[in-house]
């Protein structure tokens, strides 16, 4: 039997459980995610997360 095989959502999800950082997990694959102003959406959301020190934005499905 090989190695076993992880997709990337299960191990982004599980690396957001598991982080010691503050983490923001996001799904690109969603209708909202197609609209110009989403990504900088998340982004605005990560930096004021951020703001006393730093956070992980995760963004699934790019």
């Amino acid at each position: 039997m090989g190695p076993r095989r992880v997709g990337k959502t299960t191990l982004l999800l599980k690396f957001a459980r598991t982080a010691t950082r503050p983490v923001i997990y996001v799904n690109a694959d969603i209708p909202e995610a197609s609209l110009p102003t989403w990504a900088d959406t998340m982004w605005r959301e990560a930096k004021e997360k951020a703001a006393p020190g730093v956070v992980v934005l995760l963004i699934d499905e790019i």
